[in-house]
């Protein structure tokens, strides 16, 4: 089940993090993680399999100067190692896509470091 973050989520956001090579966020993740979900043009998602959060999917939507339409980026898109294999990631990409495309956006962005 796809839904929008909450704070109660912030320790498991921290291991997430952790597993895409962010460490050492449990000190700020509260205060940014309230920042975001209050922030008009940014949407923080997580995946709950059997009452159990293993993934998340953050985004942000971009006014372009060169585009006609915004586009939406993908800032952190994570699957918990102990969950992937599980087609977790493909519908989270299938979530956004919808998403993107009812709010009329250009395109959807995701940089990748693998």
């Amino acid at each position: 089940m796809i839904r929008d973050a909450t704070l109660h989520d912030s320790e498991t956001l921290v291991a997430l993090l952790d597993q895409l090579g962010y460490p050492d966020t449990a000190s700020f993740i509260a205060s940014r993680l309230t920042e975001l979900l209050e922030h008009p043009d940014a949407r923080v998602m997580v995946y709950e399999e059997k009452g159990r959060v293993v993934a998340l999917l953050c985004t942000h939507f971009i006014p372009q100067l060169a585009l006609l339409k915004p586009f939406l980026r993908i800032s952190y898109f994570v699957v918990d190692e102990a969950s992937r294999s599980h087609h977790i990631g493909a519908i989270l990409e299938a979530h956004v896509e919808k998403l993107a495309k009812e709010k009329g956006f250009s395109k959807v962005h995701l940089d990748s470091a693998n």
